[in-house]
C-alpha cells in the first residue's frame, strides 16, 4: 500500500469519525437546547387552548377505515382486505377545547364475512394533537398515558433533537425539528416516537407515536401506531390535516393463528396528497375593541 493510499484512508476514517460524532451529539438526550424547545412546545399547547385569536373553526373531513386480516402459522402471506368503510364528517371546535364531530355520510364494502364493530373514536379526527392524558378505543385499548408535551410528560420522558428540515411555501420558510421521545421507565404506560416542532413558534407540525407494552389494556393487541400531521392555517395556526392509525390484534380463527388489522387513513385529494381536512378550516375571530367602538358609534 502506497503512502498516498494510506493518507486517503486516514482522511476517510477521520471524516467518518467526525460524522458519527456529530450524529451522536445531535441525539444527546435532555440537553439544554432540546429541553428549552420541548418546554416551549408544552407551554404553547396550553396557550393555544386559551388563545383569544382562535375562537372557533369548522371543517369537512373524509377518510377510510379498513379492516385487514392475516391467517396461518408465521403470518407469511400479506394481509387481505376484509371490509372497508368510507366516512364523511363535519368537524367543529370552539375555545377553550370544546369539539363536536358529526358523521354525515358512511358506506362500506364487505369482501369477507365479519362482524367487527369499531370504537367511535376510531371514526373521527383527533384534535389538539391528543389530550394531555391519552385514551384510545374509548379506554379499552389504551388509557391514562401521559402526553409527552404535558406538564407530567416533561418529567416522565426523555427528549433528543434527531434531525431538522425546512419547509418552503410561496411566502414563507418554516424550519422544523424532529424531537425523539422515549419514556424514562419503559415498564410504565407511555408513548414512544417523535414529535416535529416548528422552531420559531414551537407548535406541533407532526407526531408519530406508538406505545410501550404496559400501555396496552387488551392482551391481544400487538401494537398501535399513530401519525398526526397538521397544516398551517392563516400563517399562524397548525390545525389537523392528515391522520393515520393502525392497530394489530392477534387471535385465532378456526384454531388457526390469525391477526386483525384495523387501519384508519385519509384519502388522496389531488396534488395536495392525502388530507383529512379537505377544505381549509373556517376561523372566527373575536372582534377587536376598535371594531366594537365603531359599531357603537354607527348605532348612535
Amino acid at each position: 500500500m502506497t503512502s498516498a493510499s494510506a493518507a486517503r484512508r486516514a482522511v476517510t476514517s477521520v471524516v467518518v469519525c467526525c460524522v458519527l460524532a456529530a450524529t451522536a451529539a445531535a441525539q444527546s438526550w435532555n440537553d439544554a437546547r432540546t429541553r428549552a424547545l420541548v418546554e416551549r412546545a408544552t407551554a404553547r399547547r396550553t396557550a393555544q387552548i386559551a388563545d383569544t385569536a382562535l375562537v372557533a373553526y369548522s371543517a369537512t373531513a373524509n377518510g377510510y377505515v379498513t379492516f385487514l386480516g392475516q391467517i396461518g402459522e408465521g403470518m407469511h402471506l400479506p394481509p387481505k382486505v376484509i371490509r372497508t368503510d368510507q366516512l364523511a364528517l363535519k368537524v367543529y371546535w370552539r375555545a377553550p377545547g370544546l369539539s363536536k364531530q358529526v358523521i354525515v355520510g358512511r358506506r362500506d364494502t364487505l369482501l369477507l364475512p365479519t362482524d367487527i364493530q369499531y370504537h367511535m373514536d376510531h371514526l373521527g379526527v383527533v384534535q389538539g394533537n391528543l389530550p394531555n392524558v391519552i385514551r384510545l378505543g374509548e379506554g379499552d385499548e389504551v388509557k391514562d398515558v401521559p402526553h409527552p408535551l404535558s406538564a407530567a410528560g416533561l418529567l416522565l420522558y426523555d427528549f433528543a433533537i434527531a434531525d431538522s428540515l425546512t419547509l418552503r411555501a410561496a411566502d414563507r420558510t418554516v424550519r422544523v425539528f424532529e424531537v425523539q421521545v422515549r419514556p424514562k421507565d419503559e415498564d410504565q404506560a407511555r408513548v414512544v416516537g417523535a414529535v416535529y416542532l416548528e422552531m420559531s413558534s414551537a407548535q406541533v407540525v407532526r407526531m408519530t407515536l406508538s406505545f410501550t407494552r404496559a400501555a396496552y389494556l387488551d392482551a391481544q393487541l400487538e401494537d398501535i401506531s399513530i401519525v398526526l400531521e397538521n397544516a398551517l392555517v392563516e400563517g399562524r395556526f397548525w390545525l389537523p390535516h392528515r391522520q393515520e392509525l393502525e392497530l394489530r390484534r392477534s387471535g385465532t380463527w378456526l384454531k388457526f393463528p390469525a391477526r386483525g388489522i384495523p387501519r384508519e387513513s385519509s384519502p388522496r385529494t389531488g396534488s395536495r396528497g392525502r388530507s383529512w381536512i379537505r377544505s381549509p378550516p373556517t376561523r372566527r375571530s373575536r372582534p377587536t375593541p376598535t371594531s366594537r367602538a365603531c359599531r357603537r358609534k354607527r348605532a348612535r
